[in-house]
């Protein structure tokens, strides 16, 4: 500490001399101790973000301003970009620069003066893009039903990424997943994602990509309603489901995806279809085809017994005697009579007699029987070769859900290697000394890891030397 005199009682002699530089570091000396540590409330301005990482910029208020300095050390982990006009909350101390005797605060940490600045900026953004048509149905691509790569751009150690493993795991194991491992939160974590999904994009392996981090506040997922990676998302040639946070989350992510789950968990059912489901609609489709084809038989066999039994079918001579003798008592007039009337009605029956015969029920009967008769084969090929066309639909679909039978991949001679409960897809994952489980088809065998190396499944060129 030091105290000058007062102006009233001056005296040269006795008033201390300082030098510019002691006179600067006793200064600085005595603020440092006395407002350390201390938290300023104040708006952004003259933002500067140096080429080395520094932050620079003023905190003011209606009254005052002050200089304040955020080095890159503590603004790496910022969960939110400054900008002029922000009002924020800045933790840290007082100091002074005694290359310019500028009086400045070393900032420690930043956080928005509530939510409000974010709500604000995330409003904005959204206006602007909706504008823009990024949020558009018609830009929207359809969802692959049956997905072989799934692509998770994911933080590697959230809770998000086993939700999606576990959920994926047991409603359609056959898909291989591909993590993409980024930064979900954090000033370096919309860039990482915006390239992450660029390179998924270019890459073309994938037939969706899932999207998302676990819950948190609005800062928390910031990195999903920042513009570098809502246009990332747009431009993905990719189908993107968006699972950012909780049920009641929304981020500017969410808007521009293909789809959005509520949570992961929903994320990934909406991604890949349960396979136990589909085993269930098969058989109910089969017994449905077995139903009707037995209706249709049932009706068609009525049908013929129907016609079996009409008068027409079991009397046809009835009706050709009838004519005969009718034919034969106007005979017997015409005999009698002469009756040149009658004459024309024999001659009119006798026409009539030979369109009897050409039309006979006996004659007609037979033809019936023979149409009825090809009725049964008919309808028992129609019946056969529906049936067979669908046991093959069945068939096939039997055959494709068993190569995708984890076990039946096991029984073609590959194997799984667990540490722990945890499925290892990559060296990377296992450590000298780990002990693994080796599972095959029917047997499983107990291993220690002894050394972890790169080993091409092909041998190239110098090995095969």
């Amino acid at each position: 500490r030091f105290h000058l005199p007062t102006l009233g009682k001056l005296n040269l002699a006795e008033t201390p001399l300082f030098s510019v530089g002691s006179l600067t570091r006793a200064i600085k000396q005595q603020v440092e101790d006395e407002f350390s540590p201390i938290r300023v409330r104040g708006e952004i301005s003259n933002f500067r973000a140096a080429a080395s990482g520094h932050y620079y910029f003023s905190l003011k208020d209606s009254e005052a301003q002050i200089r304040a300095v955020m080095f890159r050390g503590d603004n790496v982990g910022l969960r939110f970009q400054p900008a002029d006009g922000i009002e924020v909350e800045a933790l840290g101390t007082v100091s002074l620069y005694p290359e310019r005797g500028d009086l400045q605060i070393i900032v420690r940490n930043l956080i928005p003066s509530g939510v409000g600045a974010l709500m604000q900026a995330f409003e904005k953004l959204k206006r602007q893009l909706a504008s823009e048509g990024l949020f558009d149905d018609d830009h929207k691509q359809e969802l692959p039903e049956f997905p072989t790569t799934i692509a998770v751009v994911t933080s590697p150690r959230g809770a998000a990424l086993k939700d999606f493993i576990h959920v994926l795991s047991s409603r359609w194991p056959a898909a291989t997943i591909v993590l993409v491992p980024v930064s979900v939160q954090g000033k370096e974590a919309a860039p990482r994602i915006a390239k992450a999904l660029d390179r998924i994009s270019r890459w073309g392996g994938a037939d969706v990509v899932l999207l998302g981090r676990g819950g948190g506040s609005l800062e928390d997922l910031w990195a999903f309603n920042e513009e570098v990676v809502a246009r990332a998302i747009y431009d993905c040639e990719t189908p993107i489901i968006s699972a950012v946070g909780h049920e009641s989350d929304f981020t500017i992510a969410d808007f521009v995806a293909d789809a959005r789950g509520a949570t992961p968990s929903a994320a990934a059912a909406l991604a890949v279809p349960d396979r136990r489901e589909l085993v269930l609609s098969f058989g109910q489709t089969e017994n449905a085809l077995g139903r009707a084809f037995r209706r249709d038989l049932d009706r068609r066999k009525d049908q013929v017994l129907g016609l079996s039994r009409t008068y027409g079918l079991r009397r046809p001579g009835d009706f050709l005697e009838k004519e005969s003798q009718r034919l034969d008592f106007l005979a017997d007039q015409l005999r009698k009579t002469g009756d040149i009337t009658l004459r024309g009605k024999v001659t009119e029956l006798s026409t009539l007699g030979k369109r009897l015969e050409r039309v006979h029920p006996a004659a007609q009967l037979a033809r019936s029987r023979d149409r009825l008769s090809l009725i049964p084969a008919t309808l028992g090929r129609a019946l056969e070769n529906k049936l067979s066309l669908e046991h093959s639909r069945l068939r096939e679909r039997k055959r494709t859900l068993q190569s995708l039978d984890p076990s039946q991949v096991l029984a073609r001679g590959y194997s799984m290697t667990l540490h722990g409960e945890k499925v290892i897809t990559s060296g990377d994952q296992l450590n000298p000394g780990d002990e693994i489980a080796i599972q095959f088809h029917k047997h499983r065998a107990s291993a220690k890891v002894s050394e972890v190396h790169e080993k091409s499944l092909h041998p190239s060129e110098e090995d095969e030397a």
